[in-house]
């Protein structure tokens, strides 16, 4: 194999040196199930579910089969935010902004999957950033992450989703639309995001705000 690791969207290519005359190839992947009966196989584009063991068994009537692996590492695409706001704070366009005295990263049992939240020291407004449960046992890769409805979350799929909330006064403001960047700090995970719209409902109508800051997990 020429190259093992791979970001997302590009084209895995599997092949093998082996090519006598008359022969059987057979390919699997131990996430999918997948199998090919190809000498070289091409995966375009890949996803994040095509990480894992590829196994490759060549036989042939004359000779004794010959089985080889190789894992295939798939990444997300590196990005960086258009914005530098500042760490731990978060500004709003419509409702007060927030100051986070404290944050944490952990597990939440609610959705069962990770979140990163965010509090001050007073009143009744938070920041919560919940992650696909594929990161619970996997530390977040760096890169842009797409926004999300908390209810299309699947460990199969949307590994680079998140589901952002903001309470305020009693309100859940969910944003909408917009990407998040992740990145570690000193090793410490941050995300920061730009602009992105969020909705919430008093129960007479929407409200519209947008969000621009930055949170880093203790």
């Amino acid at each position: 194999m020429d190259k093992t690791e791979y970001y997302v969207g590009e084209s895995i290519v599997l092949k093998t040196n082996i090519v006598p005359p008359v022969v059987l190839y057979s390919w699997s992947h131990d996430q999918t199930a997948q199998r090919w009966d190809d000498p070289t196989v091409t995966i375009n584009p890949c996803t994040k579910n095509d990480e894992g063991w590829y196994y490759m068994a060549v036989s042939n009537p004359d000779c004794t089969s010959m089985i080889d692996s190789v894992y295939i590492l798939v990444i997300n695409n590196p990005a960086t935010p258009d914005c530098s706001p500042a760490n731990n704070i978060v500004s709003f366009s419509s409702i007060p902004n927030i100051s986070f005295n404290q944050t944490s990263w952990g597990f939440n049992t609610d959705y069962n999957c990770p979140l990163l939240h965010g509090e001050p020291a007073t009143g009744d407004q938070d920041l919560n950033i919940y992650f696909n449960p594929y990161w619970a046992s996997h530390e977040p890769e760096d890169g842009a992450y797409g926004i999300y409805n908390i209810l299309d979350f699947d460990e199969a799929d949307n590994k680079y989703g998140v589901y952002v909330v903001s309470r305020y006064s009693g309100i859940d403001f969910e944003a909408t639309q917009g990407k998040v960047y992740v990145s570690h700090v000193n090793n410490k995970l941050k995300v920061t995001f730009c602009s992105i719209a969020l909705i919430g409902n008093d129960g007479s109508g929407s409200l519209n705000t947008t969000a621009t800051g930055a949170i880093t997990a203790p």
